[in-house]
């Protein structure tokens, strides 16, 4: 169907229109709704599934983890990825507060690679995201244990869900490493690996996906 001008038309079939349109508005407000808080609430009660399961962008750097050799790879000490955490908190709130003061989401698309899957692109964004996944190929899982301001975003909320890692046999633990190993976000495990009782053997923090690769790879 073409496109209606609604200047055109007599008054009857402008308020057809109108009431079609107030239609559409509410639709498309009940999806958008249930579109952010669908990851909002399994957040809260399976901590950072969204990172850890659906994300798309995640998915492709996680296979680039899987080509990739590990003699290529340079892993960061853990002082250096306990600071490095930091930047994408920095970068959530550049954004919201860009977005506070503009009321414009521009800003969005350099910080977040979504709009990848769209091929619609400036050079700058390109040239951007070739940067990106290139130095992934280095570090591991990159951006989204140290640049995402959405996986910041649910990091916060996901310091009080519901689902928790436990390290409960961790008095057995041999220190083969390998659960650091398949880590999307290595920080996390110390805490509760190598606390001293009575510290909780739950990995408490907010960065943990709760992906279980920990509990797959432990033997």
């Amino acid at each position: 169907m073409g496109e209606i001008d609604v200047f055109r038309v007599d008054a009857a079939t402008t308020g057809v229109v109108l009431t079609l349109y107030q239609r559409e508005i509410r639709r498309f407000w009940k999806v958008g709704m249930q579109t952010v808080a669908a990851p909002v609430v399994t957040t809260l009660l399976f901590g950072r599934l969204y990172c850890g399961r659906i994300c798309a962008f995640g998915a492709l750097t996680q296979l680039l983890d899987a080509v990739v050799p590990k003699k290529f790879r340079w892993e960061p000490s853990p002082k250096v990825e306990r600071y490095a955490g930091y930047v994408k908190y920095v970068l959530l709130v550049a954004v919201v507060g860009s977005y506070m003061a503009t009321k414009h989401l521009t800003v969005y698309r350099y910080v977040e690679p979504f709009w990848l899957y769209t091929r619609e692109g400036t050079p700058v964004l390109w040239a951007m995201l070739g940067t990106l996944m290139l130095a992934t190929l280095v570090v591991r899982n990159l951006y989204c244990r140290f640049l995402c301001p959405v996986g910041a975003f649910y990091a916060l909320l996901g310091r009080i869900a519901v689902l928790r890692v436990s390290a409960a046999q961790r008095a057995r633990c041999d220190d083969c490493m390998d659960c650091y190993a398949v880590c999307p976000e290595p920080r996390v495990i110390p805490p509760a690996l190598k606390a001293k009782d009575p510290a909780s053997p739950l990995i408490l923090a907010g960065a943990c996906t709760n992906c279980g690769r920990c509990i797959d790879v432990c033997s």
